[in-house]
């Protein structure tokens, strides 16, 4: 129609005037108006996600921005509002991606004042993302421990009342890795830390206890990284416990991965195995601890990645060196397990270090995550557990099976952050492509994990939304919702209450609201399961 532009406009300029009067819904209603005359008008999706914003409603101002996004990679303030409506969301991770997107939307030199404005704004809200980020890890180690929740609803804590009856299924060898038999590796721990004796004598501060303390928890590690928690004063008696090993088994401290590997073989040669070993364990689960601590606690994956790098560099060298060493000799940090464990925990802090430094110049470059993740997967998959061996139960979930699932998750990772520099850029066909990898990826990893994890729903959650960003067809779509509500209910005994499941609620929602609104369309013969896609008018049900 000759008058569309005309009628848009209109209809936004009194949108705009009821916007400043706080008038949210009012506003909504003149820019849906003029989204139907001017349906490809970036600008009017991201002044609706403003009035969502206004009124809180954070999962449609995400999907308005989104489109705005998409409509328009180079808008600023279309990336600010997806920012802040992750931000509402608590899902900072996502905020931090999206405000760098906006600052590099907006211009490099000769800056209007208005676009200065901006620029100082998305900086702050940067800056409060990232801080926001570490408060969430903070927060999630406080009180009963990695969870801010009753100690009665850790994991841990409800799978004891189902593990018997998991035995009994046969499932407890293959379902979720937090296990009862796992759980004692890190209570073993915190009994040898709490009954260390700390005296002080004329030569000094004098230590008498087990030396086993560091190897539990970093076996509990690990095994899976969400068994992490203490009391208030943990940090210091750790502390305690690490001063008492490193000083009882010679330990390396203060030095890097070249110094050790030079000076265990000298005091292998010099003094035997029963030297060199107790100080290799004590100083590379010293490593692992501290970058695990790095990356969860202080929010810093670029100095996780240098403890990681080091044990890694060094169990490397000892698995050539010492190939045929028995393991009673060189050690069991040296098995397959261990090391598969230390590089799921390496790739990890690789993921966060890249997502907090975004970009094609990144010291964190996706292509090393692509690598990581392939070598981790190939190597998983080649891994083949001993019949004879006898496992406990959530060994082989542990390190066979959660592996497997976490390449992928990093495989997805890297296609995800591909597809927003792609758009960014404006170039749909490498958008839609890496899309669709990631959403792949993400549903593969999902149905990797056992059924009763929550990785598995939330993994699928995100598989979700990439197939719905890369505009998958209908069939393929309802067979993913299929999946996520045949899912939410087996992972109820044991994550229920975790800060993730807690997290993903509301969008496992949405999701279930969406599949019922796609049904019922197919009913109404709206649309078909043989589309290839959703018509652009068919908007996902947010709450």
């Amino acid at each position: 129609m000759a008058d569309t532009p005309a009628a848009a406009a209109q209809l936004k300029a009194e949108g705009n005037a009821l916007f400043a009067k706080h008038d949210y819904p009012a506003a909504i209603d003149k820019y849906s108006k003029a989204i139907d005359v001017d349906s490809d008008n970036a600008v009017l999706y991201a002044n609706r996600a403003a009035c969502h914003l206004g009124l809180k409603q954070y999962l449609d101002a995400v999907s308005d921005a989104q489109k705005a996004t998409a409509l328009d990679p180079k808008y600023a303030k279309g990336w600010a509002r997806l920012a802040s409506a992750h931000m509402g969301l608590n899902d900072p991770g996502k905020a931090i991606m999206e405000w760098k997107h906006a600052l590099a939307a907006l211009p490099i030199k000769n800056l209007s004042a208005s676009e200065r404005t901006q620029k100082q704004q998305y900086e702050v809200e940067l800056k409060a993302a990232h801080n926001k980020m570490q408060v969430n890890i903070r927060d999630n180690i406080r009180d009963e421990g990695h969870y801010s929740i009753k100690a009665v609803d850790a994991p841990w804590i409800r799978e004891m009342a189902i593990h018997d009856e998991l035995c009994r299924q046969g499932k407890a060898m293959y379902h979720s890795s937090i296990t009862s038999c796992f759980r004692q590796a890190w209570d073993r721990g915190m009994s040898i830390i709490m009954d260390l004796k700390k005296t002080q004598t004329p030569i000094g501060t004098q230590y008498h206890g087990n030396l086993m303390g560091t190897c539990e928890f970093t076996n509990a590690i690990l095994r899976d990284s969400r068994i992490f928690h203490g009391s208030d004063d943990f940090a210091e008696m750790y502390r305690n416990q690490v001063t008492f090993e490193c000083a009882k088994t010679r330990a390396w401290t203060k030095v890097a991965s070249a110094t050790v590997i030079r000076e265990a073989l000298q005091r292998q040669r010099n003094e035997g195995w029963d030297s060199v070993r107790p100080a290799l364990a004590t100083t590379l689960q010293g490593w692992v601890m501290r970058g695990f601590v790095d990356y969860t606690i202080r929010n810093k994956p670029e100095d996780a990645l240098l403890f990681y790098g080091w044990t890694l560099d060094v169990l490397d060298w000892g698995r050539l060196v010492w190939k045929d060493v028995p393991k009673e000799d060189r050690g069991t940090i040296f098995e397959d397990t261990s090391v598969r464990g230390v590089r799921c925990l390496r790739l990890q802090a690789l993921m966060m270090a890249s997502a907090l430094h975004p970009g094609p110049n990144s010291k964190y470059p996706l292509t090393d995550i692509l690598d990581a993740a392939d070598s981790l997967r190939h190597e998983a998959d080649a891994a083949v557990p001993s019949p004879a061996a006898n496992y406990d139960p959530g060994f082989l979930t542990s390190f066979y099976v959660y592996p497997r699932g976490q390449a992928f998750v990093a495989c997805a990772f890297y296609h995800y952050s591909l597809a927003l520099q792609a758009k960014l850029n404006g170039t749909n066909d490498q958008f839609y492509d890496h899309m669709s990898r990631a959403a792949i990826s993400y549903v593969t990893a999902a149905e990797i994990f056992p059924e009763d994890d929550e990785y598995r729903t939330s993994y699928l959650h995100n598989g979700l939304d990439c197939m719905y960003e890369a505009k998958h067809p209908v069939k393929l779509l309802l067979a993913v919702h299929k999946k996520i509500r045949l899912a939410i209910p087996k992972k109820s005994g044991i994550w229920e209450k975790t800060p993730m499941s807690l997290q993903d609620r509301p969008k496992l929602e949405a999701d279930l609201l969406s599949e019922k609104k796609v049904l019922k369309w197919i009913a109404e013969g709206r649309i078909s399961l043989e589309d290839s896609a959703l018509p652009e008018q068919f908007t996902r049900p947010l709450k």
